[in-house]
């Protein structure tokens, strides 16, 4: 989605706030807080820039910075890479979240193995420096990170990780901002542990469906053409996003 787009979508599915964050740049935040500040949503939603450092260890959203950091920004980044991001994020007045971790460590397709292999522990992520943990993502709630989170005086926050329109929305992060809807208050809220969630797991239902584009029934038999001879040859290459 475009970062109008994206805006569009949260504001249709009862957000008034939304920390946006682009996989390994800090672009997509950016323009998205751009957008949110013009004329036109003016007043309708906040954005926080954020980024979403993603690598075959972990998955982690850097949250109220304002430039890309780009220490872990490598297939396997060592502890002390991460380290220096939770790091740098701090010095940025930024928060350091960790993301999905049941989606991380759920065994992949094809190799019995972890998506994300060598994953920190949650006690290891604390040692670290991380601020929270993601306890929401999409359908799944996170129950162990739940108990972690509170065990530890963590940030608790959800996240909806959505990437295409047709998507429903499951969790919405609850914040008592007493009306002051900046970021810097939202993140001031989110520093003081002043933060609770609300989970549906039915998801809200589609509220349009847009048109068909004409050009796919063009390109439709070559592409179901090449899908079905792909299931002769099947290269996997592991879960390595962005690379």
């Amino acid at each position: 989605m475009s970062p109008e787009t994206l805006l569009k979508w949260h504001i249709a599915n009862g957000y008034n706030a939304v920390v946006v964050s682009d996989h390994n740049t800090i672009d997509g935040g950016l323009a998205a807080q751009e957008v949110a500040e013009s004329d036109e949503y003016a007043g309708k939603i906040t954005v926080i820039p954020s980024m979403e450092l993603t690598n075959c260890r972990v998955h982690m959203n850097l949250v109220g910075i304002n430039e890309t950091i780009d220490y872990a920004i490598k297939k396997w980044p060592t502890d002390d890479d991460i380290r220096k991001t939770i790091a740098r994020t701090h010095e940025l007045g930024g928060i350091a979240i960790i993301n999905h971790i049941p989606w991380s460590n759920t065994t992949e397709y094809g190799y019995e193995l972890p998506r994300l292999q060598n994953h920190p522990s949650r006690e290891q992520l604390v040692e670290m420096g991380i601020d929270g943990i993601e306890i929401a993502n999409g359908v799944t709630l996170d129950t162990i990170s739940l108990k972690f989170v509170q065990d530890h005086n963590l940030i608790v926050i959800t996240g909806a990780d959505v990437h295409y329109p047709d998507s429903n929305a499951f969790s919405w992060t609850i914040l008592n901002t007493n009306g002051n809807r900046t970021a810097d208050n939202i993140l001031a809220q989110l520093k003081a542990r002043r933060s609770s969630f609300l989970f549906d797991p039915t998801g809200t239902q589609p509220l349009a469906y847009p048109p068909e584009n004409p050009l796919y029934f063009r390109t439709a038999p070559p592409t179901l053409m090449g899908q079905y001879l792909q299931m002769f040859w099947i290269d996997k290459s592991g879960m390595q996003l962005g690379w």
